[in-house]
């Protein structure tokens, strides 16, 4: 996850962790996005409450009003966050990481280009790589 700021704000680029940022106005996603669960998670781990000073749905308007200095921002990497007037650094605490999964039929027709992404997929994100 980043925390991302306008570049004109007082807010400082060095925090880097997530507690820093309870104390500041804060842009949210809406409680319809997949991602709001997972960052009332990240603020109940650490105890805290952020101040939500707008909810909304789309990852580029919550870019976009933060770039306007209406408040800051717990959001994933987005390429657009490099062509607005906002900085985003990583959090570092608290750690969060999410796994994904592949699943296919058994013993149904896979594509060639699926077999290859299969194999691909297999041979380098074993469990050991995970």
């Amino acid at each position: 996850m980043h925390f991302t700021f306008n570049t004109g704000a007082t807010t400082t680029d060095i925090i880097r962790d997530l507690r820093d940022t309870a104390a500041y106005p804060q842009i949210f996603f809406s409680e319809k996005s997949g991602l709001r669960p997972i960052i009332d998670n990240l603020f109940e781990s650490i105890n805290k409450k952020p101040i939500i000073s707008y909810e909304v749905e789309e990852d580029q308007v919550i870019a976009g009003l933060v770039s306007k200095n209406f408040g800051i921002a717990i959001v994933p990497y987005m390429n657009v966050l490099k062509f607005m007037d906002v900085k985003s650094p990583d959090i570092n605490y608290p750690s969060w990481e999410r796994n994904f999964y592949i699943a296919t039929v058994k013993d149904s027709y896979l594509s060639p280009a699926v077999r290859e992404f299969k194999g691909f997929v297999v041979n380098n994100y074993n469990k050991i790589n995970i």
